[in-house]
């Protein structure tokens, strides 16, 4: 297992032909590159994979193989990807140990497939003052895209913008709510004047609401489904003519496992999020002749302060503060994960594992499907309105 580090010796250094030798190398950084692609969803479980991959890098840099030659970037965690672009600085136009004389690698390496895919690195992200939004941007700005950055929190988004400048980035804030069209308009306008053009644009922004049917008011419901529902539709009909005119560019729609869990005392949240899939899936069916993609990202209850932010009655907004910080996934987690699959240009984004499962569990028995989760629903509001009276218990 010791030799599998020494990731030089898998390349032969004796054959007659540099030419021959150059092949070979390139193809095994190739193949090493691909399998950590592929299993980079289930990561602890591919750390050799992902350790040989950037020992290849490495090893790539040092010898000088011309970017062009790679069928794809190697992805490395980021203090792994700070090391090789200071190694790709570094080599220069100097001698290189086992030289085959190539084009210079001179480009620090890109943590995300998407990068290469539109090297103009243009990103506007919604409700980015905190949560999954601020993770998506911190994850784009450590890979330098511009960003705009947008939030109904002023105060939450000038301290997000101050954390992303703070590693590199050049955010630029725009404060408005995403219900409003005309703000969202003027701020797409500024930030598409200042840059050029969208590439990439994550619609991020929305609120939660919890409660049975008649405990939520009409206003909240209607404030729900503006907020989540409306904020995306604004986001798409701005982004689309803009990235028509560049002939490229990438929408992610961020819905909720709850579009197809539809668990009860969600129908506000469940319904608006519920609306972003269909609204995706049309969208996704419109643009298929264009250089435009659309997908949908469904995660499940995520550690960020949606809970904090829920509308609806009183006691939910408590079960939902309980059920998100008792979640094992983090924002940055999702959106590292998101960002790696959306290079594959899938429709439907499902994380983690246990959603994607669910989501197949529904579509396979519909009808066995609502009893269960109808059950798990009634057994969860027991343990959490138990511990909500019995705190101290475990």
């Amino acid at each position: 297992m010791a030799g599998l580090w020494q990731i030089g010796e898998f390349f032969p250094r004796d054959l007659h032909s540099p030419a021959v030798r150059e092949s070979l190398f390139v193809d095994r950084i190739n193949w090493f590159i691909y399998c950590n692609d592929r299993g980079s969803v289930l990561r602890k479980k591919h750390r050799l994979v992902r350790r040989i991959a950037y020992q290849a890098a490495k090893i790539g840099i040092q010898r000088r193989i011309p970017k062009s030659r790679l069928t794809c970037r190697p992805w490395a965690d980021p203090p792994e990807a700070d090391r090789l672009e200071k190694l790709s600085e570094s080599v220069g136009d100097s001698p290189a140990p086992n030289s085959f004389s190539l084009i210079d690698f001179h480009q620090p390496l890109s943590r995300f497939r998407l990068t290469d895919k539109y090297p103009q690195k243009r990103a506007f992200i919604t409700g980015a003052g905190s949560g999954l939004g601020l993770a998506f941007a911190r994850a784009l700005a450590a890979d330098g895209w511009s960003l705009g950055i947008t939030d109904i929190n002023e105060q939450s988004l000038e301290a997000s913008a101050a954390a992303l400048r703070a590693i590199g980035g050049t955010p630029v804030p725009y404060v408005f709510d995403v219900a409003n069209y005309a703000e969202f308009q003027k701020a797409v306008k500024d930030f598409t004047e200042r840059n050029g053009g969208i590439d990439i644009g994550i619609n991020n922004a929305g609120i939660g609401c919890g409660g049975l049917l008649d405990e939520v008011s009409i206003e909240e419901f209607r404030k729900t489904i503006e907020t989540n529902l409306m904020g995306v539709a604004n986001g798409c009909h701005l982004f689309v003519p803009i990235m028509k005119k560049q002939d490229q560019g990438y929408i992610l729609n961020v819905a909720s496992a709850a579009a197809f869990l539809t668990a009860p005392r969600m129908s506000a949240y469940s319904a608006s999020k519920a609306g972003v899939v269909a609204l995706s899936e049309c969208i996704r069916g419109e643009l298929a002749d264009s250089n435009i993609v659309v997908s949908i990202l469904a995660p499940s209850y995520v550690r960020t302060n949606i809970g904090k932010e829920t509308i609806g009655a009183e006691s939910d907004k408590k079960y939902s503060c309980m059920l998100v910080d008792e979640s094992r996934i983090s924002a940055e987690e999702v959106a590292h994960d998101a960002l790696k699959l959306m290079a594959n240009g899938n429709l439907y984004i499902m994380l983690p594992r246990k959603a994607r499962i669910l989501w197949r569990l529904k579509r396979t028995m519909p009808e066995k499907y609502w009893r269960l989760v109808k059950k798990a629903a009634e057994s969860e509001v027991e343990r959490l309105s138990a511990k909500i009276t019995h705190p101290d218990k475990p």
